[in-house]
């Protein structure tokens, strides 16, 4: 920055002028600069449902800052999770639970690159890549992942540093609330696409434990467990303490084709009875995963109330990677003399935890002063592996690398119902202010990942030259990158009839590193009966670079789709020189415009149906470079430093897109008497992302755009086109008995940069059933299938199959394993 430009405080007070405009004036050019995301209210934490069925009949916290609305009477589309739900999904985390209720959210369940075993497991709402979407828990902004989502091929979601919601126990929940609608302006940075809030169980009694077992129809998968439970106690004070806790030891069924390349030097007998089936790759990792949650809060004083919560998570994954064969020259046969079958195996540990105070008066209004704090660490280790330049003494297996992202936040919320003469009901107002601190670290993996020990290939037709080094991240690409965040919004509601409510709210931010901005947002609802009401909103939004994309820079392996070569790829930090030969410039943020409206429909009693039309367009995307290969770009490469690199990408700003869908979600329950009761549930999503513009100065420096036909695809055609999710769920007494389906539309790859034809996949059909009995005495048992019926996706053509031994792609929206049969048994007490 240059010393001319002004202080952050000096910048901050410049731009508040245009914090109420924005609440109102969303059509004028928003400010250049960053956003910081403040939290939701700390009432958010509040347990207060009146649950429907489906949801719709939940009080909400999200999209508005009034007391007692419910989902239905939003003037925003919001869907209502309740644990119920959850656990009749047989799912063993949150993303996969929410991947089967949630129409408009979709995330690939089986995705999995060479090196995606640290992959976190979000959600993506809207089509939009899973950055784009904020997530909260309790109403606090919960930290991202230290993983950015790299390698090739790409995978959905590719660039993005997404929340890992699966370090949130899944019993652990009381409702998630899904905000389908733009919210920069109320919640801050990353909620553009929408906000996800999960709302913690706060029981002061009881409690419950289960445990799961399951199995995939392929004869040679294992047995998968899931074991859960809560408690909850009593403190003084009305006070609440509730803990809960999940294992997981998840197994997926190895997939894939015979390994027919070349295994030994030319002549050796030992390649007629080499086993080629003996290291299939390609398929999930396998997971073990432990995650232990309290959440607490207790009276101090009569309105004063302290709440806190902290959860930590232990995830080890393990992805087998593609094999080394014995002829490699990555190989040093005097250790592995048959080749390596390698692991990538990634250990991530996530800790979050808030504490705060909720003081509540009728003069005074209600004030929440609460601090939360997050970190997420991983650590990525090949093994078994060697670095054939360290020869005989290579070790058998080394850390290629590690990261580390931390978040740290203040806030002071304020909500006051003010009684104004001329309206007929109190002027709902808000407003509140948030200091941010946010750190990520790429950190160098061991010597043995990247060095180079020396040693000459010893036999072979490339004996006497340099033995290649493995990949992984050096100590040039180790960095620490840090930014502070400063944020004020204010927020306006009202009931100005008993038909017509409104809503404006308006944020100013100002990140250290990108500068100050203004957004708002407005929103209004009709009714005009109780059967019939139109809702509409219209926002600005923004979404700062997070600092993984900024510093993330390291070296790895990958596989040049239809064919058997295995080549060095680099992903290069956008500010480091050969970037900037290649054409990288600093990234900006992404802004983002949206629009939105839908009618509500009650037509009788018990039911419901909405239907949203919405555009989101954003302006300077952050996504992944094309990657760069050829002669040109292996000449730059050389000549600074990096002969052995093949591949080499950065993030960029070069491209605009244009987001427009439909969601429809509808829900009826038939009371049947004494005989029980029938919940229906239809919810259809359709989106299409366009880009809009590409960035005609961003050439690399041999002419080529920085933004090609692979990375525009991934945007256009990678998520599916729609989906459609039908429940029916029967309930009597203690008996529950539930029946979804799913069907995902058409999508599509291509694993090629320099011949991008696409293989466009056909829709899919998923079938799931669960029957559960719930005893007297507490006693709970349950079984059930995810995917009854065995469907899977299209194979992949040969063109696009990595060294000819993959099936499915990694973008098939829920895997490619099969069906999956489990039992459930637990006890409540």
């Amino acid at each position: 920055m240059s010393a001319a430009r002004p202080s952050s405080s000096a910048r901050f007070r410049h731009h508040a002028r245009p914090l109420l405009l924005a609440s109102v004036a969303l059509a004028l050019q928003v400010p250049s600069g960053a956003l910081a995301a403040g939290d939701a209210p700390a009432a958010a934490a509040d347990d207060g449902a009146d649950a429907g069925a489906d949801g719709s009949g939940d009080i909400i916290v999200l999209g508005t800052r009034r007391a007692n609305v419910r989902a239905l009477d939003s003037t925003a589309p919001v869907d209502v999770v309740d644990e119920r739900q959850l656990v009749t999904t047989g799912a063993s985390n949150l993303s996969e639970a929410l991947q089967r209720l949630s129409p408009s959210v979709n995330f690939p369940q089986g995705a999995v690159a060479p090196m995606g075993a640290g992959n976190a497991r979000s959600i993506s709402l809207r089509g939009l890549s899973p950055d784009q979407t904020l997530v909260l828990i309790n109403g606090r902004r919960l930290v991202t992942s230290a993983n950015v989502t790299t390698g090739s091929p790409p995978v959905w979601g590719y660039g993005a540093q997404a929340v890992d919601i699966n370090a949130i126990p899944l019993n652990a929940v009381s409702r998630i609330e899904v905000l389908r609608d733009g919210a920069a302006a109320q919640y801050g940075s990353d909620a553009i696409a929408g906000v996800v809030n999960i709302v913690l169980r706060s029981s002061d009694t009881g409690g419950d434990v289960a445990a799961q077992f399951g199995q995939y129809s392929n004869a040679a998968s294992r047995i998968s467990q899931n074991y859960q439970g809560w408690i909850g106690f009593g403190l003084p004070s009305e006070g609440y303490l509730t803990l809960s806790f999940s294992a997981e030891n998840s197994v997926h069924p190895k997939s894939g084709l015979p390994d027919t390349r070349q295994q030994y030097f030319a002549g050796d007998p030992r390649e007629a009875t080499y086993d080629r089936e003996g290291h299939l790759w390609g398929y999930p990792p396998s997971m073990k995963a432990y995650n232990a949650l309290a959440n607490a809060g207790l009276t101090l004083a009569d309105g004063l109330d302290l709440y806190a919560f902290g959860s930590f998570a232990n995830i080890y994954k393990v992805a087998a990677v593609n094999h080394v064969t014995a002829r490699d020259d990555a190989n040093v046969r005097a250790l592995f003399p048959d080749g390596i079958n390698p692991f990538s195996r990634v250990r991530s540990k996530a800790a979050t935890g808030a504490i705060g105070l909720k003081y509540a008066d009728d003069s005074l209004g209600a004030l929440d002063l609460g601090v939360n704090y997050g970190r997420y660490w991983q650590k990525t280790r090949q093994s078994p592996h060697v670095n054939a330049s360290f020869g005989a003494n290579s070790p058998i297996g080394y850390v290629t690398g590690r990261n580390r992202n931390e978040l740290l936040n203040f806030s002071l919320d304020w909500v006051k119902d003010v009684d104004v003469g001329f309206l007929r009901e109190p002027l709902n107002l808000s407003g509140g202010i948030a200091y941010r601190r946010e750190r990520y670290e790429n950190i160098a993996g061991e010597p043995a990942s990247y060095a180079n020990g020396g040693v000459l290939i010893v036999d072979g037709p490339n004996a006497g030259k340099p033995a290649p080094t493995p990949a992984g991240t050096t100590p040039d690409d180790a960095g620490v990158y840090r930014r502070n965040v400063k944020s004020v919004y204010i927020g306006i509601e009202n009931q100005l009839s008993s038909a017509f409510q409104i809503g404006l709210a308006g944020r100013l931010e100002d990140y250290s590193d990108f500068g100050s901005t203004a957004n708002g947002r407005i929103s209004a609802r009709y009714d005009f009966s109780p059967a019939v009401a139109i809702r509409a909103t219209a926002s600005t939004g923004y979404r700062a670079p997070s600092l993984g994309q900024i510093g993330y820079a390291t070296t790895a392996s990958s596989i040049v789709a239809g064919t058997s070569d295995i080549v060095k790829n680099r992903s290069f930090a956008v500010d480091s020189p050969v970037a900037r030969l290649l054409g990288a410039q600093d990234l900006k943020p992404e802004k983002s415009r949206n629009l939105s409206a839908g009618i509500v429909l009650r037509p009788i009693p018990d039911a419901s149906l909405s239907v949203d039309l919405y555009q989101i367009k954003v302006r300077d995307k952050v996504a992944l470079s094309q990657d760069f290969q050829g002669p040109a770009v292996r000449t730059l490469l050389a000549a600074n430093g990096y002969p052995d690199i093949i591949v080499a990408r950065f993030f960029t700003n070069a491209l605009d897109t244009r987001t427009r869908g439909i969601d429809v979600v509808g829900q009826y329950t038939l009371h049947l008497e004494r005989a029980g009761k029938l919940d229906f549930n239809l919810g259809y999503s359709r989106n299409r992302t366009r880009v809009t513009d590409i960035n005609s100065d961003a050439l690399s420096g041999g002419g080529t755009l920085v933004v090609g036909n692979q990375a525009i695809w991934m945007l256009e055609e990678a998520p599916p086109r729609d989906k459609l999710v039908g429940g029916i769920a029967y309930t009597r007494e203690g008996l529950t008995a539930a029946i979804t389906e799913k069907r995902y539309g058409k999508y599509a790859e291509s694993l090629s940069a320099i011949v991008p034809t696409l293989q466009t996949f056909g829709v899919q059909w998923i079938t799931d059933v669960d029957v559960s009995y719930r005893f007297a005495n507490g006693l709970n048992i349950g079984i059930g299938s995810k995917n009854l019926f065995g469907s899977k996706p299209d194979k992949q053509w040969a063109s696009n199959s990595r060294l000819f031994q993959t099936i499915y792609s990694n973008l098939a929206p829920e895997g490619f394993d099969g069906a999956y049969y489990y039992a459930r048994v637990g006890f409540s007490f």
